[in-house]
Order: structure tokens, then C-alpha cells, then sequence
């Protein structure tokens, strides 16, 4: 087998039809027309695997649209809105618009980091708060709770709602891991 042959390439769009992985080489990335279109890779033994990232379906009810590839924050009521950088309610982004959502209809967003269902399920926590680590290894939505003298404040990520439509109880953690500070 020969060495593989690496190469750049610019473009300012990869447009993919949908294929069956049966008609691509071991070792391509496609479209999977037989796994809903999402996008796939096929490893060297030929065993097709989707890739990941993340994208979760949230509500818009900001009274207008939201473009595609804006960014967006979630409120604490569920929804999102566009991301302002003067507006402290719309200042924290989690996500990026897929495509162009209308208000009240639901649409695909990619978000900063992986999502974790459940992970904060009955702490009542809501939308779009920070997530710290506790003192005793939980969350907690009050880094004021910790001691900076004695703990190192972590944020773990921010509280979401389940996919779907918008809602003000939180279950799912979107993890963006910082150190805010150390003992």
C-alpha cells in the first residue's frame, strides 16, 4: 500500500448528496441517505459510523427570525434569541442558528459543546444558568456557595431544557468547561 496523499483545499461550499454506504470507498466521509442524511464516515474496514457533533432542536419565541449562523442565547424561560453582546440576558451564546428559524417554530442549532440528557434533572435548575461543580462533587447554579479560599470555582457548562419545545425547567447540561478560579 502506498503512502496516503494529503491536500488542501478552499472552497466556499462542500454541497453533499445522499448516498448508500455501499457505493463509497472504506475510508470516505458521505451523506448517509440510509441514516436519515446525517453525515458519515467509513473506516478503513469499511464499518460506517456517524460523526459526531452536536445539534439539538430548541424553540425560537423571540418575536422574530433567527437567521442562519447566528449566534444564540437561551433564556431562562427555554427559548433562544439572538446573541447581543449589550444585552446581559443574550450575552452567554451556547449555539449557532442551522438554518433559518422562524418565530415560535422549532429549529436546529449547533452548540458549543456536547449535551448531556438528564445531567441536572430535578436540581431546579433553569435555562441558561451556569452549571458549577460543587463542594461535594454535584452542580450547583450559585458559585457563591464556594469557598475560593478552600474550592476551585469550575464552571461545568450551562442548563438547557430537553430538545423540543421551549420550557423553564432544565434537565440537560451543555458542558463548556472553565476554571474561574483556583484555591
Amino acid at each position: 500500500m502506498s503512502d496516503p496523499v494529503f491536500a488542501q483545499m478552499m472552497t466556499s461550499a462542500l454541497v453533499m448528496v445522499p448516498v448508500a454506504a455501499g457505493s463509497v470507498p472504506n475510508g470516505a466521509m458521505f451523506m448517509d441517505k440510509d441514516q436519515g442524511n446525517a453525515l458519515v464516515s467509513k473506516s478503513a474496514s469499511g464499518q460506517p459510523s456517524r460523526m459526531s457533533y452536536t445539534v439539538k432542536l430548541w424553540q425560537n419565541k423571540s418575536g422574530v427570525t433567527i437567521p442562519k449562523g447566528k449566534p444564540v442565547a437561551k433564556m431562562s424561560n427555554g427559548s433562544v434569541i439572538r446573541g447581543d453582546s449589550d444585552e446581559p440576558t443574550a450575552e452567554t451564546i451556547l449555539a449557532v442558528a442551522l438554518e433559518d428559524v422562524a418565530d415560535q417554530a422549532i429549529g436546529s442549532f449547533s452548540l458549543i459543546g456536547p449535551n448531556v440528557e438528564g445531567a441536572i434533572a430535578d436540581l431546579g435548575f433553569v435555562p441558561g444558568q451556569p452549571v458549577y461543580f460543587d463542594a461535594s462533587g454535584g452542580y450547583t447554579n450559585d458559585a457563591s456557595t464556594l469557598n475560593p479560599a478552600t474550592n476551585a470555582i469550575i464552571r461545568v457548562g450551562y442548563a438547557d431544557c430537553a430538545e423540543g419545545e421551549a420550557s423553564a425547567v432544565a434537565t440537560d447540561l451543555i458542558m463548556f468547561a472553565e476554571v474561574i478560579s483556583r484555591p
